[in-house]
């Protein structure tokens, strides 16, 4: 499994948030300053190729915010590509729809617009849409957002994307509609490239009521391999560019990220992270927040199955000693092995882990089916927070099926030498181990008896299968 690890906020294109997959050899900066591959966006067309298996529908479910509850619904066109999204909330046990995306796409399948709407007074009403606009190549060079106002369109803001020859964007502008015309730059970003199409410059400016109100420009160096070593930052002040902090990074013989550290102008270390990884170069172990001692603060621990995929990470500070290890927080995962996450087209669905600081990408081999995410309390045990849930289909037809999880049951939990799925239709249960190996495959029809006896003790993974679509997935505790 890769690792990517970026830092604070996502690559912003056309006022919507899309996850950039590309090579940028940047391992550890700011998403902003990085442009990861030679389009600004990661996929204009989004969903291509995905007839095998596409993403219907994913549930999130927190339970520490009063048992908040949402609901993602997709659907596609014939062809693939996704033409809406509709968002729900769980009110009085039933899903309350609130807003809906839809996408229009041109020939060569680049996403031409988009509508956003809202439910309001039990019909949907459009209030946003943004319109892109392509070069030759299929490069987005401009996009416009509109909100509805007194029953017409109004613009009020618009991104303009330039290339260099090899298609790696060179310049980017935001602007911002007032008083029937574009006003001065509202952002503008600069980049340039070494034969390698590696990014050696970035440089950033903001305006605020068409005044320039800061800058700040960063320059990359890169060893032989085209890993990053070096990146240096400045400010922009009385229009004079002032160094302001230096970082550097450090890696193994497999090219993998050993080591971060940031400088100030005094020549201070005033960050440090390490990490390590397994013999396949999965991050099996990241060291942040050390002391003036060298003695880390924080551990992240991660664990993966036999393919790859992350299936568990822990979240570790000191405690008040400073010396012993108290678990923080805590992450698990389960996948369908059956399918392959390139089988998704644009909804390759990545593991995405946050902390404060860092974002780590994971991409993982297969699908994802469950996220579950737990944290400590003051009593210093691990308490469920929050579960999402992702649910796919085989069909290419261009509508979703809705999927009802309420008709699925499974009892007793823990058990023992068996337990039973009650599940009104006929279908498949598949179980697998922390592992993600395939450990059991039974038919069930109604409530039908799983027998476990042979299992060792453990926690396993469920998944039920009906007529190709996978409606249901849970956990099970053999003791």
């Amino acid at each position: 499994m890769k690792l990517k690890i970026l830092k604070t906020t996502l690559l912003i294109i056309c006022f919507s948030t899309l996850i950039a997959h590309g090579q940028n050899k940047l391992p550890n900066y700011e998403r902003e300053t990085i442009i990861p591959q030679k389009s600004p966006i990661s996929n204009t067309k989004l969903n291509t190729n995905a007839n095998t298996i596409r993403l219907d529908s994913v549930i999130y479910d927190c339970v520490y915010d009063y048992n908040h509850k949402l609901k993602y619904e997709y659907s596609y066109s014939s062809n693939g590509n996704q033409i809406s999204e509709i968002k729900y909330f769980l009110e009085n046990s039933k899903w309350v729809a609130f807003v809906k995306y839809e996408y229009s796409y041109d020939s060569n399948g680049n996403w031409i617009l988009m509508m956003v709407y809202e439910w309001r007074n039990a019909g949907w009403v459009a209030v946003y849409k943004y319109e892109n606009s392509y070069d030759s190549n299929g490069n987005r060079i401009l996009g416009i957002g509109y909100h509805l106002e007194n029953s017409e369109w109004v613009i009020f803001e618009k991104g303009e994307q330039s290339y260099d020859t090899h298609g790696n964007v060179i310049l980017r502008i935001r602007y911002e509609w007032e008083n029937s015309a574009w006003v001065v730059h509202k952002s503008k970003y600069e980049y340039s490239y070494d034969s390698n199409e590696n990014i050696i410059l970035y440089i950033e400016y903001q305006w605020k009521n068409s005044e320039l109100i800061w800058g700040y420009k960063h320059e990359y160096s890169y060893d032989t391999n085209g890993n990053l070593i070096l990146c240096i930052g400045y400010n922009l002040e009385n229009t004079e560019w002032v160094w302001s902090y230096k970082e550097g990074y450090s890696y193994d013989t497999n090219g993998n990220l050993i080591l971060y550290f940031g400088m100030d102008i005094f020549g201070g270390v005033y960050k440090k992270e390490e990490y390590s990884y397994d013999s396949k170069g999965n991050l099996i172990l990241f060291l942040k927040g050390f002391n003036s001692e060298g003695v880390a603060s924080w551990k992240y621990e991660f664990s993966y199955d036999t393919n790859g995929n992350l299936i568990l990470f822990n979240r570790c500070m000191r405690d008040k000693t400073g010396w012993e290890w108290v678990e923080y927080s805590q992450g698990e995962y389960s996948y369908d092995l059956a399918y392959l996450l390139t089988d998704l087209g644009y909804f390759q669905y990545h593991l995405r882990y946050f902390s404060a600081s860092e974002n780590f990408i994971i991409e993982s081999k297969n699908i994802l089916l469950e996220e579950k995410y737990s944290m400590s309390t003051l009593a210093k045990t691990l308490e469920f927070e929050e579960i999402t849930t992702f649910y796919y289909s085989k069909s290419t037809t261009n509508v979703s099926e809705t999927i009802n999880t309420d008709k699925i049951t499974v009892y007793p939990n823990p058990a023992n030498n068996s337990f039973i799925v009650d599940y009104n239709r006929a279908g498949v249960i598949k179980l697998y181990d922390m592992l993600g190996k395939e450990v059991l495959t039974q038919t069930v029809n109604g409530k039908t008896e799983i027998n476990i006896n042979h299992l060792p003790k453990g926690i396993y993974s469920i998944c039920v299968i009906s007529g190709e679509k996978i409606v249901g997935n849970s956990k099970i505790v053999k003791y």
